[in-house]
């Protein structure tokens, strides 16, 4: 026994401890414990204990104690005492100690003693319970009625043997008394009997009658005093029902004298013995004839007992011991017998008693049955059963020998450990009552098959059997027919642990065929030896197509030489390795991957075999370069939020001055016309922040019917200067009348992004060409367009001269962040912007490509049925007012000239460029002021914040907020706060004169 803890099946253990030195005894704890048995330190009377191990001074201490519970123990129960190395153990083992250990000793040889101990109380236990169990299955199975009265003549206990008190069981006899048992003149008698069993203390065996409606029947009873443990006395019984001895006495009486001729020709030996010293009496005469004695012989005192042969004398004394001594009417024994002439026969010796009316022995009835041929025929038989048993033991493997009923004939001592019974318990079961339930009805078939045809019989076959401990066993099974019998012999091979090995292999393969990584096994040479589903899901290529084949077949090229150097020289090592790799697919597409390979050492310490996972990050390395890209764009579009409004603050005084240059100056007049120019300039600059703030996201778009031939043309006038000179543009725009619903600014990013894609597509120069014209399309056409429905359409084209777009890549280039140009020439965001913007609008876009010649975009656009948008410039009429207005704003430049041109149009005015003085002069006097203008975007307080807080003193005053750029407010937020009107800068004169006006005039 070593450290492996309990054997299966084999319950834990109580070992009680008694160890003078704390570090034996800290030690032996450990031990005791790893191997799962029980530990208690102190002898408790009270506790159920398998072992008591000491060492010397506890021993002597404790001796007395000890021993004290080895006598009270059930079982026996073992007690070890470890002595000094050098002691004499003799004492110790003449006290009554069961083992001495010498110390030191080390863990195994402490662990073997106590093993062996263990053992044999274990073999105390089972002997103990068995002889429980058979004594009580004794009781049960004779054919007597057996049972106890107490003191007082009530029957404690008893069998099942009841039938003629006219019982069904032994239950129903319990607690009555022997006068409510037996009819009044047999319970008079029964108590006779019983009461001189207590006074005299001795046995007592009578005869009595008991009448039924069957008729009378006669019992043989023996009473036998039982002292128990607590001092009182028992009285145990034996009832044997004798009628038909009684019966077969009186017809072998009234028939002896018929049958006395007939024993001359009998085979048999005939003869009578006295009862009394078993002297024959009578013998019939043909005992001359099978034994060469005459009858006279015969009667000679111990003439029998000298023939018997040497061997066979202890075993015939017994047997006939047995038959005087158990009250037997019946007995039979074999044994060999010497002839006159010097030879042995073998007899068969049977026995009868025949009692007389009151139960009393009158005479032995017996023959003499010679039964050499048989029984040499039976040595033989024996012989050739033990050589074939010897054969069935040696095998190494469980064996049955099954009989055509099913019934086990035979079990071989290997069956123990494959069913958890003895071979003794196995013969004359049935084998069905070992098969698991869901295997029967197959086992039945192939074993009904073994009979009629063999030949089709499976020989070899699994099965799962019920193991003596409850537990299911999976079985292999070789069958085979006996010839010339109608038995099969079975050997059973226990594969349990193969199958769940096999099971368990076949989990973990299915959970790694199953799992999302790749995994790999290759061998030293880099071969791959297996790659499960995730690696063909991902690399494209096939099981069959890579085994035997290096992980070169991945390679991608993006790795150099020191990669790989620094990679095998870390795995041949023995040590694994971690980092990311850019590998290629069957298809030639490349793919990023985590990975980690692993090596696996044989016994030696040799590195074998690698394990490779694969983890694929490709999606994960895209997101996080779009998320860089959306981070870049976050901040351009913050960026260009800020120079919307700092343009914009620019822009208003100019615009506003030109104006009021304009209006001082008549039409016609070249200086007017000139800053009419200024004017149109800065109306541009305006639309350019616009573009601006479209391309950050961060203005709204609103589509309405527009031309955008004209928008076309002005985005190419905008692209010639920025396209180089090598790309020759080319325009064919033929539908200048008809309109879209758009946006003019996304319009204008469309052309921009095809634009300057197609440029792109030419490094070394080429043709670009536009083209818009107005198709209609059908339902047919419609069909190889994405989202169009038929009708009118303008259908832009860009195309281009360039390197094209591979096949493989067409249908992906529409998905947001997907490019081909290097880090730096594009976010990935054009065509995806294009085609949202296109889709948007109710329209289509279809692409065509060939490498090495040039692609085209098609782009169709639904026609409008309104008019398009124009601008008709009107005469402004600008009109003031004598009304008094608060501005607020802290650009003195735009300050100052809305100032100016309030006034200079009536208006009274009070300029404040910081919110918090405006805010406090307005609560000074809320009823100053009919009107406040205020910027959006100041320090310490926004437009709007000041406008609510106006509001809040005086809900019915007018205001106006201007605003450059602003994420904090638009018209209907503006609506919500209870401002009157929004304008964006720059404002023209005449549009904030006439808004003011119209304010006024409305209340």
């Amino acid at each position: 026994m070593s450290d492996r803890g309990t054997a299966m099946g084999e319950k834990k253990r109580t070992i009680m401890f008694g160890f003078h030195s704390p570090v034996d005894r800290r030690l032996m704890r450990e031990w005791v414990v790893g191997v799962g048995h029980e530990v208690l330190e102190n002898l408790d009377e009270s506790s159920n204990v398998d072992l008591i191990l000491m060492d010397s001074a506890t021993a002597r201490r404790l001796r007395d104690k000890a021993f004290g519970l080895k006598r009270a123990a059930k079982y026996f129960l073992p007690v070890l005492v470890c002595i000094k190395a050098g002691e004499n153990a003799s004492p110790w083992l003449k006290a009554g100690f069961d083992d001495v250990l010498h110390l030191p000793a080390t863990k195994d040889e402490w662990l073997a003693r106590m093993d062996i101990m263990l053992r044999l109380r274990r073999q105390s236990e089972e002997l103990g319970q068995r002889s429980e169990y058979l004594h009580r299955a004794l009781i049960e199975s004779s054919g007597d009625h057996i049972f106890l009265l107490d003191a007082n003549g009530t029957f404690v206990t008893s069998n099942d043997r009841v039938t003629h008190f006219g019982l069904e069981s032994g239950a129903q006899l319990v607690g009555r008394t022997i006068e409510q048992v037996f009819p009044k003149e047999v319970a008079t008698f029964y108590r006779e009997q019983f009461q001189r069993v207590l006074t005299e203390g001795k046995t007592v065996v009578f005869e009595h009658d008991l009448p039924s409606e069957r008729g009378t029947h006669y019992h043989l009873d023996t009473l036998y005093p039982i002292h128990l443990p607590d001092g009182t006395v028992a009285v145990g019984g034996i009832c044997r029902d004798i009628t038909e001895r009684k019966q077969a006495a009186e017809a072998l009486r009234e028939s002896r004298e018929r049958l006395n001729h007939l024993f001359t020709v009998s085979p048999a030996i005939v003869y009578e013995l006295d009862p009394e010293n078993l002297s024959p009496t009578w013998v019939s005469s043909n005992i001359t004839e099978i034994t060469g004695y005459t009858p006279e012989e015969a009667f000679q005192p111990g003439w029998w007992a000298e023939h018997v042969h040497p061997e066979d004398q202890e075993q015939t004394k017994k047997a006939e011991e047995r038959f005087l001594l158990e009250g037997r009417d019946r007995g039979a024994h074999e044994y060999r017998f010497e002839k006159k002439d010097g030879t042995y026969i073998w007899v068969r010796d049977e026995l009868r008693l025949l009692r007389d009316e009151q139960g009393r022995p009158k005479e032995i009835v017996g023959s003499w049955m010679n039964i050499t041929d048989r029984k040499e025929v039976e040595i033989e038989l024996a012989k050739s059963e033990q050589r074939y048993r010897s054969v069935f033991e040696s095998t190494g493997t469980a064996m049955l020998i099954v009989n055509e009923d099913g019934t086990i004939a035979f079990a071989n001592s290997q069956c123990s450990a494959t069913t958890g019974y003895l071979p003794e318990e196995l013969p004359g079961t049935n084998w069905r009552g070992y098969v698991f339930a869901e295997d029967l009805p197959m086992m039945e078939s192939y074993f009904r098959l073994r009979f009629s045809d063999p030949e089709k019989a499976p020989k070899r076959y699994e099965t799962r059997l019920m193991h003596a401990d409850g537990s299911i066993r999976n079985t292999l099974l070789t069958v085979g027919t006996i010839p010339a019998t109608r038995q099969v012999v079975v050997s059973m091979l226990d594969i349990t642990d193969l199958v769940r090995a096999e099971e368990a292999r076949r989990l973990l393969e299915t959970a790694i065929d199953n799992t999302i990584e790749c995994i790999m096994l290759s061998d030293r040479e880099n071969r791959l030896t297996y790659v499960n589903r995730a690696f063909e899901k991902l690399t494209g290529y096939s099981a069959a197509e890579v085994l035997g084949k290096t992980l070169g077949i991945l390679k991608s090229g993006r790795h150099d030489r020191e990669f790989y150097q620094d990679l095998k020289s870390t795995i041949y090592s023995g040590r694994p390795w971690q980092g990311n790799m850019i590998l290629k697919k069957k298809n030639g597409e490349l793919y990023e991957v985590a990975a980690s390979i692993t090596p696996i050492l044989s016994p030696s310490g040799h590195v074998d075999y690698f394990v490779s996972v694969h983890r694929d990050v490709t999606k994960e390395r895209e997101m996080e370069r779009r998320i860089q890209q959306n981070q870049r764009l976050e901040a351009i579009g913050t960026l260009a939020g800020g120079i919307a409004h700092d343009f914009n603050n620019i822009l208003t005084p100019i615009v506003g001055y030109t104006e009021m240059c304009m209006y001082s100056l008549p039409r016609g007049s070249k200086i007017r016309e000139n800053l009419e120019a200024v004017n149109r300039a800065a109306a541009r600059a305006s639309d350019l922040v616009q573009q601006i703030l479209s391309f950050s996201r961060r203005s709204n778009q609103e589509r309405k019917p527009i031309r955008i031939a004209l928008i076309i043309k002005e985005a190419l006038k905008l692209l010639r200067s920025t396209i180089p000179t090598s790309i020759e543009i080319r325009q064919d725009i033929s539908a200048t009348e008809e309109s879209v619903i758009a946006d003019p600014t996304e319009i204008h990013q469309v052309i921009m992004n095809l634009c300057i894609n197609a440029s792109h597509a030419m490094p070394d120069g080429g043709l670009m060409s536009v083209g818009l014209h107005a198709v209609d399309l059908d339902r047919e056409a419609i069909k190889m367009i994405p989202g169009c429905k038929p009708g009118r359409h303008l259908k832009l084209s860009v195309e281009d001269t360039g390197h094209g777009i591979a096949p493989e890549i067409l249908d992906k280039i529409f998905e947001p962040y997907f490019t081909t140009k290097k880090e730096g020439l594009g976010t990935g965001l054009g065509l995806a912007t294009t085609h949202s913007i296109v889709t948007a609008c109710g329209g289509g876009i279809t692409v065509y490509s060939e490498p090495g010649k040039g692609s085209r975009f098609d782009l169709y656009f639904p026609v409008a049925r309104g008019v398009a948008t124009q601008v008709v410039e009107k005469t402004a009429v600008i009109r003031g007012g004598h009304e008094r207005v608060l501005i607020v704003d802290d650009d003195m430049e735009v300050l100052d000239l809305h100032r100016k041109v309030l006034e200079n149009y009536g208006y009274s005015v009070t300029a404040e460029t910081d919110p918090e003085k405006a805010l406090a002069l307005f609560e000074k006097s809320p009823a100053d002021f009919d009107m406040v203008l205020t910027d959006m975007t100041m320090p310490r307080m926004t437009g709007d914040l000041l406008a609510a807080a106006l509001l809040k003193i005086r809900p019915d005053l007018p205001v106006i907020v201007l605003t450059g750029f602003s994420e904090r407010i638009n018209k209907d937020k503006a609506q919500e706060l209870g401002i009157r009107a929004l304008l964006a800068k720059p404002v023209s004169v005449s549009d904030l004169l006439s808004t003011i006006r119209d304010i006024f005039n409305a209340q």
